[in-house]
């Protein structure tokens, strides 16, 4: 074999040793990446300054991962909420600043780890697969204590997720609709079934609207 195609070989094989290699180095680094733990005492004098306690809270995930949060509450709050969502390798005391603003505002404020970050269970982070649901989990949870609207804010991945969840729910609610039309023609018994389902899609059309109004409410203040 001649020098010149010895060399282009073993350049060849370094490369693609290489490649294998770092390929799985940003691959573990990209789905376990890595946590850090928030610092509560600070945040917790931060939105002192708003008469607001910042409560710890947890749900569980479809998967059964625990999911933690804090949650706050000003003196004086408006009803609506929103859910704050942090990026990739942070935790949620990373989007805390943000909640003042809010808090100032009467919002009441929810911050999740995001699954495989801070304080939330989860092994591997899905980039939206889990998440999505894992969102409306959170969302329905506010409903549940009394939010009248869900807002929400992310950070680099948090935007993302928050982006993904939504074009989630809408596949949720088209498949719900079909599902319904499918059931109503198969089975007579049906019409109390679906009326229960309905109302489920009321609710999550409600989670879909506040977010627009939010938007809309965004883009005329710009």
């Amino acid at each position: 074999m001649y020098p010149p195609v010895r060399i282009a070989l073993k350049s060849a094989i370094v490369y693609v040793a290489f490649s294998l290699v770092a390929g799985c180095v940003l691959a573990e680094m990209t789905l376990h990446p890595g946590r850090t733990h928030p610092n509560q005492s600070r945040i917790t004098e931060l939105y002192a300054r708003y008469s607001a306690k910042l409560d710890p809270v947890s749900i569980r995930a479809a998967d059964g991962v625990e999911l933690r949060a804090w949650y706050s509450v000003p003196v004086h709050e408006n009803g609506r909420a929103v859910i704050l969502l942090h990026g990739i390798g942070d935790n949620r005391a990373g989007v805390a600043g943000y909640g003042s603003e809010f808090l100032a505002h009467g919002y009441r404020v929810l911050l999740p780890d995001s699954r495989a970050h801070g304080e939330s269970g989860g092994e591997l982070a899905t980039y939206g697969w889990r998440e999505s649901d894992d969102i409306h989990r959170w969302v329905l949870w506010l409903y549940d204590h009394g939010a009248t609207c869900v807002n929400g804010l992310g950070e680099s991945m948090g935007a993302a997720l928050l982006l993904e969840s939504l074009a989630a729910l809408k596949t949720e609610l088209d498949e719900l609709d079909e599902g319904l039309k499918q059931a109503e023609e198969r089975e007579p018994g049906i019409p109390h079934r679906a009326k229960v389902l309905r109302l489920n899609r009321r609710l999550a059309q409600r989670i879909v609207d506040a977010h627009r109004e939010w938007l809309k409410e965004v883009e005329a203040e710009l």
